[in-house]
């Protein structure tokens, strides 16, 4: 009955909604752990590869995280999920941060404005745009 179906709809998690947002993109690693990532960003060799894959955590609020190569080096970025707005965010907290409606917009966004990347060991900072969307 028709009924049915709309409960259906309804029972569809944001879960689903969120990976239906970035499972067809070019750049998106379904089953992908960190090594993998990592590896197959290092053999590109090229400044501005990224992917994003599935955080190997279990924290709803961090369901993906993004990863970049720049200058020999890999990044991996959070990608957290803020429920009360239903938006994403880049990152750790921290004041003045971007918020973006899905995880397409991230990475649109910094295709076309660098994105900073911090070396957590020495703290310097480097920038690049995302150029070159991989997968392993």
């Amino acid at each position: 009955t028709a009924d049915n179906n709309n409960v259906a709809v309804e029972s569809w998690s944001t879960e689903d909604n969120k990976d239906a947002d970035v499972s067809n993109r070019p750049w998106f690693a379904l089953s992908c752990d960190r090594r993998t990532a990592d590896d197959a960003l290092l053999s590109s060799n090229k400044d501005g590869a990224f992917m994003v894959r599935k955080s190997s955590g279990q924290d709803a609020r961090q369901p993906y995280t993004l990863v970049v190569f720049y200058k020999g080096r890999v990044y991996n970025i959070p990608i957290r999920y803020l429920p009360a707005t239903q938006q994403y965010a880049l990152g750790r907290e921290k004041k003045g941060e971007e918020y973006f409606s899905s995880v397409s917009h991230i990475i649109e966004n910094h295709q076309r404005n660098p994105l900073v990347l911090i070396d957590s060991q020495s703290n310097t900072k480097d920038a690049t745009k995302l150029c070159y969307p991989m997968k392993p």
